[in-house]
């Protein structure tokens, strides 16, 4: 059995070091987990937008279009956007039906009604921590947007989501007040139903607004943001540093082995093919013992090592790192290997 040289046992250590870290960094900076209607803000994943606007810029905003006009064969949701961060989410709210069934989330009062599209009420259903944001009068809530004050008619049960912070308006009472010009949501169970409701929408409005449709961005940031993407970036890099400076040392003390082997015939291609495949097998082996320390860890040391957030997607991606990675060695030592004087160094210069 052949003896793993110091050199490849130091580069074993160095890799499954930087996948633990590069691991943790990705499981607490980039959501890969499967998201579902609350994950998504109360959307599913059909939704699309419609930004309308005043084809004349001084014109006033007053003109609205009749939400019962759009002819779709199938149920949909429409939302307007008013507002929305992770401490107040605001969006008028229209339904032909309760399509994603809000009433399941209610926990005190009812959700909107047929009635109340219908009959353009001053209502409101609202998240359990906007109750505090709401005046009470005649034992009744009630949510101040603009000038208007909106009947709190229903109240979410509690979620631990964007719902506990969110206010949904009738639609059809904003619109009357606030005009047609905004940006709007299109949500239904399948895609054409979303696709022909914006079309409906567009033709309802082309004459008298400008509008581009648009894609859905949550206010929650699933990938790294700027200042965890710069840390990861910077992690990966001083990884590969440290790993090209084992391989600097690694030709140096091996150089006289590497003199031989190219005064024997072995080419630049023999030896990234020889060079890779022994880092290939060294990635792999650091790899797996990457994912059994992490599920070792979390099972047995739970307590300080939570790692809940990983799925199978962060592992995918650092399979993707160390094999790039490993190329970029595999390049390097070649090139390294290439500079090596035969003469001088069998001749001890």
């Amino acid at each position: 059995m052949s003896k793993i040289s110091k050199e490849y046992l130091l580069y074993y250590l160095q890799i499954v070091f930087i996948g633990m870290f590069l691991m943790i960094l990705l499981a607490y900076n980039l959501n890969l987990s499967s998201k579902d209607f609350l994950d998504r803000e109360m959307f599913s994943e059909n939704v699309k937008g419609i930004q309308i606007s005043n084809s004349d810029s001084q014109s006033e905003n007053i003109s609205t279009f009749d939400l019962s006009s759009i002819n779709s064969n199938d149920d949909f949701m429409l939302y307007k956007y008013i507002s929305g961060d992770n401490e107040e989410i605001i969006r008028g709210i229209y339904g032909t039906v309760d399509v994603f069934s809000f009433s399941n989330y209610i926990s005190k009062g009812r959700f909107f009604s047929l009635n109340d599209y219908k009959n353009k009420t001053s209502t409101a259903v609202i998240g359990s921590n906007m109750l505090s944001k709401t005046i009470k009068k005649n034992e009744k809530y009630y949510f101040g947007y603009g000038q208007d004050l909106y009947e709190v008619v229903g109240i979410f049960k509690e979620t631990d989501s964007t719902l506990d912070n969110s206010v949904y308006l009738n639609l059809t009472y904003l619109l009357d007040k606030e005009g047609c010009v905004g940006l709007y949501y299109a949500d239904a169970l399948s895609e054409n139903t979303v696709s022909n409701v914006l079309s409906d929408i567009k033709e309802i409005i082309h004459a008298n607004y400008e509008y581009y449709f648009v894609n859905y961005e949550s206010i929650n940031e699933y990938g790294l943001d700027s200042m965890s993407n710069s840390l990861y970036i910077f992690a990966v890099l001083a990884a590969l540093i440290h790993l090209l400076l084992t391989t600097i040392f690694f030709i140096t003390r091996n150089g006289h082995m590497v003199a031989i082997q190219k005064l024997c015939g072995m080419t630049k291609k023999s030896m990234f093919i020889k060079y890779g495949k022994n880092m290939l097998l060294l990635i792999c082996v650091a790899f797996i013992t990457v994912v059994i320390n992490i599920k070792l860890f979390t099972r047995f040391l739970s307590n300080f090592f939570s790692m809940e957030q990983l799925v199978y997607g962060h592992f995918v991606i650092l399979g993707i790192i160390f094999f790039v990675i490993g190329l970029l060695i595999t390049i390097f030592t070649v090139f390294l290997s290439g500079k090596v004087n035969i003469s001088s160094t069998l001749k001890g210069r």
